[in-house]
């Protein structure tokens, strides 16, 4: 009688469940007076689950198959921002958080490393993202057309981008056998044009690793010869490998070695340039901060023997270092010494 009992209170339970999550629920598929959809937002990219277990549940106690996230949509909001815009309650939009799309809300913060790597200047903006937090399409309108946009677009955006990821890796480990050059051409487009998350992108990246390192050994010959011959063999490696870590490496080997023959602005320059590379070169970009440090630091020393060398060349010589090292803070220090001297 007891376990009778049990399981007729349970079938009750889960009828009175789907019911309930029929009409609205706890803020599920419909709204909380039934009929209306709303999103079901999260708050945090780095934690997007493929399956989400209550969701899984409450789909079943509906009557509803399991459904694969697949795509991403970012909300950037205004940090004023105390209630969503209007055009997010459209029946279409609002059903997309139930089926195969994740809804992000984020607040606009400059020094979030997501939003930098998405090109985020200001709030609010609408970001198309693959599960990967790859970005594919953006707005910076919260029109319903322009939503509709990035919500219709984005499948498309990321199959097309698969399939050629696949065929360009097939492609490259084909020519592998028969022609490096071009093989390594293919496999440095696909890391440089990469997003993180697909093997063949790693795969491609650790290919490109090996080859790389072996050319950047190589260098050590024409460098121990003078340090012309190293840029000019090293322009080559930074063809050949653009846009990929070991292509920046050699870059920043070519800042120092025109440092060493005299070259600093240029040197600089590059350096500088480097710091503008896309965030997931994060490394290389940390290198080419410690290669300015030292420049820099080299700068300094030179400033100190100025002030301390012959005073009737010392006003000369600083305004050429200011010059020189523009851009670092021995320019800045060269120009506070030349002072003492007009």
């Amino acid at each position: 009688m007891k376990t009778k009992l049990v399981v007729s209170v349970a079938f009750v339970l889960a009828i009175s469940a789907q019911a309930f999550a029929q009409k609205g629920g706890f803020g599920g598929e419909f709204g909380d007076r039934g009929g209306a959809p709303r999103i079901r937002w999260s708050n945090n990219v780095d934690k997007i689950a493929e399956t989400d277990p209550f969701e899984e549940r409450r789909r079943k106690a509906m009557g509803l198959d399991p459904v694969d996230k697949r795509y991403m949509f970012v909300y950037i909001r205004p940090i004023a921002e105390t209630a969503d815009p209007g055009t997010f309650n459209s029946t279409d939009i609002a059903k997309l958080s139930n089926e195969a799309w994740v809804f992000v809300k984020m607040d606009f913060d400059k020094d979030n490393p997501h939003q930098k790597g998405w090109g985020v200047k200001a709030a609010p903006m609408i970001i198309g993202c693959d599960l990967h937090a790859n970005d594919f399409v953006k707005t910076n309108s919260i029109a319903l057309d322009s939503i509709r946009r990035v919500t219709g677009g984005l499948p498309e955006l990321v199959v097309r981008y698969e399939q050629k990821l696949k065929s360009d890796y097939a492609k490259a480990n084909d020519l592998a056998k028969s022609d490096e050059a071009k093989a390594v051409k293919l496999y440095v487009d696909i890391v440089a044009d990469g997003k993180k998350g697909y093997k063949e992108v790693d795969d491609s990246m650790v290919k490109v690793g090996e080859l790389a390192q072996s050319a950047l050994k190589k260098s050590e010959l024409p460098e121990s010869v003078s340090p012309e011959a190293g840029i000019d063999y090293l322009d080559d490696v930074v063809k050949a490998f653009k846009g990929t870590p070991p292509g920046v490496e050699a870059e920043i080997r070519i800042a120092r070695l025109d440092h060493e023959r005299g070259n600093v602005q240029p040197a600089i320059l590059r350096l500088l340039g480097i710091l503008k590379y896309d965030s997931k070169l994060k490394t290389e970009i940390e290198h080419a901060v410690r290669a300015l440090e030292e420049i820099a630091r080299a700068g300094e020393t030179k400033v100190e023997l100025a002030v301390t060398g012959d005073k009737a060349l010392a006003k000369e010589t600083l305004r050429k270092l200011a010059k020189d090292y523009a851009g670092t803070d021995a320019s800045k220090k060269a120009l506070e010494a030349s002072k003492r001297f007009e």
